[in-house]
């Protein structure tokens, strides 16, 4: 049994998998932003240098990567766009946990694991971020 918390949903179709996952009564951060969470978006943006991105109605994608970004917001259409985070931003942003198309726990994270907590079913693989001390 694992401890509730903050889901996102990463790799192919992640946008539709993330509103899947509040559909079913999980606290996602990147479903559908109807409002967008600019209180949240300042953990990753704190000098709003990206809002014109984010601060709209949009469909949003996550994309996990070791190392941190130049520019970490890309606008996809004008209601979709990508955050590029690494699991250290994934925890400033309070989330515990990942359903993912890619096969994280065979990556290297600085300082950070994704460990398995499920099955894979339709090519989608549940993980919990770990720092590793």
């Amino acid at each position: 049994e694992h401890k509730p918390g903050v889901w996102v949903a990463e790799g192919g179709n992640c946008a539709r998998l993330a509103n899947l996952l509040v559909a079913n009564g999980v606290k996602t951060f990147n479903a559908l932003a109807v409002t967008p969470d600019l209180q949240g978006m300042k953990r990753l943006d704190p000098d709003g240098t990206w809002q014109r991105i984010y601060n709209r109605y949009a469909f949003i994608s996550i994309n996990i990567v070791d190392k941190p970004v130049e520019k970490p917001f890309k606008l996809s259409a004008n209601d979709a766009y990508t955050i590029t985070v690494t699991p250290e931003q994934l925890e400033r942003l309070g989330v515990t946990y990942v359903l993912s198309t890619n096969d994280l726990n065979k990556r290297r994270f600085d300082g950070y694991r994704f460990v398995k907590i499920g099955e894979t079913v339709s090519g989608e693989t549940p993980y919990e971020v770990q720092r590793i001390n």
